[in-house]
């Protein structure tokens, strides 16, 4: 039998004999951020605003297209001197961790 090699959103737990294959979900954040803070520094505490998107996704890109198309249907814009960023990310935003 030959078990399935885990891809870039797959991860693997338990020893070779029990392993348990899951699906790591990622979740969106929309960060307004000004021209003067770099798009590496740009993050909850530096930016103007921030919207977390509701729900998960497995692949990037889908998290990419879904938080944009959210930020669209809710009017988040930025303003003159303003860039958007999209984070993604596998633990959820705002909830706890560990």
């Amino acid at each position: 039998m030959n078990p399935r090699r885990p891809g870039s959103d797959e991860q693997m737990f338990g020893t070779r004999q029990t392993s348990v294959w899951i699906r790591a979900m990622l979740y969106a954040i929309i960060l307004i951020c000004s021209l003067n803070v770099s798009p590496l520094d740009c993050d909850k505490v530096t930016a103007r605003l921030w919207e977390n998107v509701p729900g998960g996704n497995e692949l990037p890109q889908m998290c990419m297209m879904r938080a944009q198309v959210w930020a669209a249907e809710h009017g988040i814009t930025p303003r003159d001197g303003e860039y958007p960023k999209v984070n993604c990310s596998r633990h959820e935003f705002g909830a706890r961790v560990g």
